[in-house]
């Protein structure tokens, strides 16, 4: 029995979508049109294609919302790839500014080490202060006075220097006198009187008369009190930010005056030992003139002693009287030698007094050779030494010191002699020309005596020092002797130098630059 549709849906084909269509068909089942085969046919395409277009339609769906959630996500991206942005321009900004102050801290200390005083250090520290605070330029007070200014951004520097003079920097300088900032967080701008901004601060209007658009004054403080006041100018307007300026210098300023105070110590402590080493010149050459007047006076009655003693002894000889003779030779032997000491000590207080000279005279070497010797013979041979002379080429007359080449060679062979017993002792002197037209005078005084050690050797021309304490004890004297050889060694622009080894004996040598007398 055939079914029909209370409303047919072929009837409401203009009514219904497809959907609706393939559903209201699908109740009229039992309907005669479906019967028709071709009308079946139409009827299944239009559910199959009803379906698909579903189909397309969720997947459709689907697509959108997955694009919804892709743009959300991206959207979501943008915002932390913004914010990460941000926060990396921030980071950016902080790396630049801590690397910029740590840069200035370096600058400030490489300052404060090569700085000779404080106006030095300030010099120093001004080019990186304006650099870093990115300002036209910068000027440095001490008191009332301009120390230094220098020019960083400025089209043209000479107009820094007539800006500055013109305006009265000394004025704002005792204007704030007694009020330090540095410990302040920020500082105080002044805009100049120009504009909506124009103030009646006569220090606004001053700058404004010279063309300075900003200006930033900070003082740096020292033990509680303003060292200096530093002075920071815009002519065209700030391009940095004043904020950036304030952290910048803020966190320079301690800094900067711990480092001044360093070098304020280091300027004390230099004075301090130049006031140290004045005094103790002072004091030394006080004793020097005390030892040379009073070598004077000593040897004074000293040499009528030992004239007197001569007297004694023609008298007593031509008396023979042998026992009391033997005795006035005795005291005249002691009295020669204590007179050679106060010589010694003498000519050594001349020299560190500053007032030993070098007087030039021909010399004939061979003769003050055979002074010397001559005086020495008899102390030579007591001891059982042989001396030994090599001349080389010093037949010729030359212009030196005569008496201080007698003297050196009196005390480096009355030294060999001393510290030698049945040995050798040998003189060499040679003179050869130089490549500047004069001639080099070589001294050798060479023993096989006791020697040195190299601690010994190291001291022995060291006034008062001998190789060890029991050489005074031993063989006598005042260790005088080699100072006063190197001495006049060196007054007369020439080296002395020793080799020696213990138990084998030492070698002294001299050199000295001399000139050949006129006529040899």
């Amino acid at each position: 029995m055939t079914t029909r549709c209370e409303i047919c849906a072929f009837e409401r084909l203009g009514e219904l979508d497809d959907d609706d269509l393939v559903f209201a068909v699908g109740r009229c089942s039992g309907c005669a049109r479906l019967q028709d085969p071709v009308v079946h046919d139409l009827v299944e395409r239009l559910r199959v294609s009803t379906q698909d277009l579903r189909r397309s339609r969720n997947r459709e769906q689907q697509k959108t919302r997955e694009l919804a959630d892709v743009q959300a996500g991206d959207a979501a991206t943008a915002l932390r790839m913004t914010r990460l942005e941000r926060a990396q321009q921030k980071s950016m900004r902080d790396l630049e500014e801590k690397t910029s102050t740590l840069w200035l801290l370096s600058a400030i200390a490489t300052a404060a080490n090569a700085a000779t005083s404080v106006e030095d250090m300030m010099h120093l520290c001004l080019r990186p202060l304006c650099e870093v605070a990115g300002v036209d330029f910068g000027v440095a007070m001490f008191g009332d006075q301009v120390g230094m200014h220098y020019v960083a951004r400025a089209q043209d520097p000479g107009s820094a220097g007539d800006m500055l003079r013109a305006l009265d920097l000394g004025a704002w300088s005792r204007r704030t006198e007694g009020a330090p900032n540095a410990d302040k967080k920020a500082f105080e701008w002044t805009l100049s009187a120009v504009g909506p901004e124009a103030s009646a601060d006569p220090w606004a209007e001053a700058l404004a008369a010279v063309g300075i658009r900003e200006s930033l004054a900070i003082q740096v403080v020292l033990e509680a009190s303003v060292h200096a006041t530093l002075f920071f100018f815009s002519v065209d307007g700030v391009t940095t930010p004043r904020s950036q300026i304030n952290v910048v210098l803020n966190a320079a300023l301690l800094p900067m005056s711990a480092q001044m105070g360093r070098v304020l110590a280091r300027e004390s402590a230099a004075a301090a030992i130049v006031a140290a080493r004045e005094a103790a010149e002072e004091a030394s050459r006080m004793k020097s003139n005390f030892v040379a007047n009073m070598s004077h006076e000593l040897r004074t009655p000293l040499n009528a002693i030992i004239g007197y003693g001569e007297l004694l002894v023609e008298d007593l000889a031509d008396s023979q009287l042998d026992e009391s003779l033997e005795s006035a030779l005795l005291m005249n032997r002691a009295s020669r030698h204590l007179l050679a000491l106060i010589n010694n000590i003498l000519d050594l207080s001349k020299i560190e007094a500053g007032r030993m000279t070098v007087v030039l005279e021909p010399t004939d070497l061979i003769a003050a050779t055979d002074d010397v010797t001559a005086t020495l013979v008899a102390a030579i041979e007591q001891r059982g030494n042989k001396l030994v002379r090599e001349f080389s080429n010093i037949s010729s007359p030359v212009l030196t010191d005569g008496l201080k080449i007698r003297q050196i060679l009196f005390n480096l062979i009355g030294n060999a002699t001393k510290f030698t017993k049945g040995g050798c002792i040998t003189l060499r002197a040679r003179l050869d020309p130089t490549d500047d037209g004069h001639h080099l005078l070589q001294i050798e005084v060479e023993d096989t005596g006791v020697g040195m050690t190299p601690k010994q050797a190291a001291q022995i021309f060291d006034a008062f020092t001998q190789a060890d304490g029991s050489i005074a004890s031993r063989y006598g004297g005042t260790g005088l002797g080699l100072t006063l050889c190197r001495r006049f060694v060196e007054l007369m622009n020439g080296t002395i130098d020793v080799k020696t080894r213990i138990g084998v004996g030492s070698c002294f040598r001299v050199e000295l630059p001399v000139v050949l007398a006129e006529g040899a």
